[in-house]
């Protein structure tokens, strides 16, 4: 697989990461006297629905922080298997509880992904581990993470935009 986000240097990569949860804030923000959480659950005509997004990147968040945590030891244990697929965002997950639930998910994920990449030497970012037969880096997954962000934040306005 190769698109945009294989291209991204380092420091778009930490630029990236870094805003993601100011950027998911604002995109869910919604002028009063509106509450997001009237849209929270309401199908777009083509049929995506926030609570999906954001629950999609949650999940695969979730495998990513875990997978760039594995990663990063000096003889990394196989990882579990899916986070090749969320490193490629193909994977869903469970709708949170609510918008403020899943806001607040994904503020703490991104926050955590941001410090433990913040954190690695440069030469960390080459570290890698293997996922069934693939070999993946931590600079694959901090581009995976940008990946994820990027795809549902955007289908997430898209939706939001489409039922309010």
């Amino acid at each position: 697989m190769s698109d945009r986000y294989d291209k991204l240097n380092h420091n778009t990569l930490m630029a990236s990461v870094g805003s993601m949860s100011r950027r998911w804030s604002e995109a869910i923000r919604v002028a009063p006297p509106k509450n997001i959480e009237e849209y929270f659950t309401v199908a777009a005509p083509n049929g995506l629905v926030l609570a999906d997004e954001m629950g999609a990147a949650i999940a695969q968040l979730s495998i990513l922080t875990n997978a760039i945590r594995t990663t990063s030891y000096l003889e990394p244990d196989p990882l579990p298997e899916g986070s090749v697929q969320a490193m490629r965002n193909e994977l869903d997950g469970d709708r949170p509880p609510s918008a403020t639930a899943g806001l607040t998910q994904l503020t703490t994920l991104n926050d955590e992904i941001y410090g433990r990449l913040k954190d690695l030497r440069m030469a960390d970012w080459k570290n890698e581990a293997t996922s069934g037969s693939e070999t993946i880096s931590i600079t694959d997954f901090a581009k995976g993470v940008s990946r994820v962000n990027a795809e549902r934040l955007a289908r997430a306005t898209r939706t939001l935009a489409a039922v309010q």
